[in-house]
């Protein structure tokens, strides 16, 4: 009975394999390379050590070695894939950035690779709302896939929110926590947040700037250029207000509670080490 049920299980899945070559959707370690390839800015010497990276990854039981491309930008490519027997919800699908080279699209205010790897790191021990980082090497990133199935969650400007206003109000909880943790986004708008279950998830930290300066939050949160009223670049406060959100009120109101927080109401809030895990 044991062995039957495996054959069964073993045909649904070269099933599977087959109809996901067919559509040709699903990618092998070489087929991924052939993708990368026809991009024009890649660093083909940084790409074949990526290449090696997510081998390594795979051998290493962080990822799978069927890959899906999902998204591609100025700095890399967001593939998804299963995740290996060493990632916490192993057999789930988790998301992998590829860079395109060192600095993304040859981009010097882009961070590399390993920067971000760092602040997505730092953001997540802060309690801000970001997918959990997983793994890294060289120019490979692991984390967290924000989605159902296979599929992306929708980004902020084509999501569907019933509640417009608690949306806005984490966000601004979850800027003042990259505040407090020393960390401007620098590129905060409604293409750079994604957003599953009502739940907003700040992504992308290619353009961030960190400090390891102590902050006071959120005290000092103001003066963050992604809070700045003028000048700055939260753009994503004309998104909720074209929506309706009075986000002068709901600011200041998100604002004075955080004000009211105790140094230890904070820290808790912001879920150290301990409470992520």
């Amino acid at each position: 009975m044991v062995e039957m049920a495996r054959a069964h299980n073993k045909a649904v899945e070269a099933d599977e394999d087959a109809a996901r070559s067919k559509e040709g959707s699903w990618l092998n370690f070489k087929r991924l390379r052939e993708t990368i390839d026809n991009d024009l800015f890649v660093d083909d010497k940084f790409i074949d050590g990526c290449m090696a990276s997510l081998r390594r990854l795979a051998d290493d039981g962080y990822i799978g070695t069927r890959f899906k491309l999902i998204g591609s930008g100025a700095d890399g490519y967001l593939f998804v894939t299963q995740s290996g027997r060493k990632s916490k919800e192993a057999g789930e699908f988790v998301a992998v950035k590829v860079y395109r080279s060192e600095r993304g699209n040859g981009d010097t205010a882009a961070v590399s690779p390993e920067k971000e790897w760092t602040i997505l790191r730092r953001a997540w021990y802060a309690g801000v709302s970001v997918p959990r980082p997983v793994a890294h090497r060289g120019g490979v990133i692991v984390m967290q896939f924000i989605g159902y199935s296979t599929e992306p969650a929708d980004l902020l400007y084509n999501s569907k929110i019933r509640d417009q206003q608690k949306v806005f109000a984490q966000l601004i909880t979850d800027v003042a926590r990259l505040r407090g943790a020393g960390i401007d986004h620098g590129d905060l708008h409604e293409a750079n947040i994604m957003v599953k279950d009502g739940k907003p998830y700040i992504i992308d930290f290619s353009r961030a700037t960190v400090s390891d300066k102590p902050i006071s939050m959120p005290r000092e949160v103001h003066y963050s250029r992604d809070l700045a009223w003028t000048g700055g670049d939260m753009r994503f406060f004309t998104y909720f207000q074209e929506h309706g959100v009075d986000t002068e009120s709901a600011y200041k109101s998100a604002y004075r509670t955080m004000l009211r927080k105790t140094p230890q109401d904070k820290a808790a809030g912001a879920g150290g080490r301990a409470n992520r895990e």
